[in-house]
């Protein structure tokens, strides 16, 4: 119990030195880096929505097996038989065993679902099998049979998890994503090439895109970067709204949910946001993203 605690107190303080270190490195805020975890991995997703719910638990647990310590050190000290547990107290720790075995399948999709989205690298997949086949061929000895046994369980979780990531299961899963913002749609309808980069969960969805195009009359090529964000809450909406917009931005005049610094914009609907470095003019582009986001967000 006491290591238990002693892992997640090490958690809750490695997540401010995270944040600071992602805003030192220049890769954003901390909450875009956290967000971006949300959309990343359905595990770590799974993990946030169930976050309260985990902390109740595991607090109900230990007061429980503390105050079982405490009787029975002092049913000890006095030479009385150690007492039992109540009727509520057995029922309570039956509800938490319970809990935490609905959990355990959950926890098992939300990692089936990212090794079939390519987020697990396959080499440390492979990788781990080698591993476990190596060590297992090279310590014959009886003295490494426990070694042995759970390196076969590594071994063959890994290559179950590798048998999943091979696994035609795109049109399954994506059912059970959400869908990225302005999915198949261009921000530019002029733009000549885009690349588009989609991560999704089943609680929220971020892309990230470039499109190059040509000015009229020019032989060059110009780009235009954006980002996009379709979370779960308003409450989350809103501050990252406040994240992107806080930096010399101001509402544009004649629209609705849109903020601009003059090089680029921040446009809302609903808990879908985006972020786009404008290059061409606005004119090009707004008000036709705003019909896509409006359409998207009805």
């Amino acid at each position: 119990m006491m290591f238990g605690w002693a892992v997640c107190l090490i958690c809750f303080l490695l997540l401010p030195l995270l944040g600071v270190a992602t805003n030192w490195t220049g890769t954003g805020t901390a909450l875009l880096f956290w967000v971006w975890i949300l959309t990343r991995y359905n595990t770590a997703a799974l993990v946030f929505l169930c976050l309260p719910l985990l902390l109740a638990g595991g607090l109900l647990w230990s007061g429980r097996l503390l105050l079982r310590l405490i009787q029975w050190r002092q049913a000890a000290s006095a030479g009385l038989p150690f007492p039992t547990p109540g009727p509520k107290s057995a029922m309570a720790a039956r509800l938490l065993v319970v809990l935490g075995c609905l959990l355990i399948p959950l926890f098992l999709l939300a990692l089936l679902l990212d090794v079939n989205a390519g987020v697990y690298s396959r080499a440390w997949m492979v990788g781990s099998v080698i591993g476990a086949l190596l060590y297992g061929l090279l310590k014959q000895g009886p003295e490494y049979r426990r070694a042995r046994r759970g390196n076969w369980i590594m071994a063959g979780g890994a290559a179950v998890l590798l048998a999943v990531s091979l696994l035609p299961l795109s049109p399954l899963t994506a059912r059970l994503q959400v869908a990225p913002p302005l999915a198949e749609q261009r921000l530019l309808p002029t733009a000549e090439a885009t690349f588009r980069e989609d991560s999704a969960t089943f609680l929220a969805a971020h892309t990230e895109w470039t499109e190059w195009w040509s000015p009229d009359g020019t032989d060059y090529t110009l780009a235009l970067e954006g980002q996009g964000w379709v979370l779960p809450w308003n409450w989350l909406a809103n501050d990252v709204q406040n994240a992107l917009t806080k930096q010399n931005m101001s509402p544009l005049p004649g629209y609705d949910g849109v903020w601009t610094d003059g090089d680029s914009y921040v446009l809302r609907r609903g808990n879908t946001i985006l972020w786009v470095e404008s290059g061409p003019p606005a004119s090009q582009w707004l008000d036709q993203v705003l019909i896509h986001l409006e359409a998207s967000t009805a």
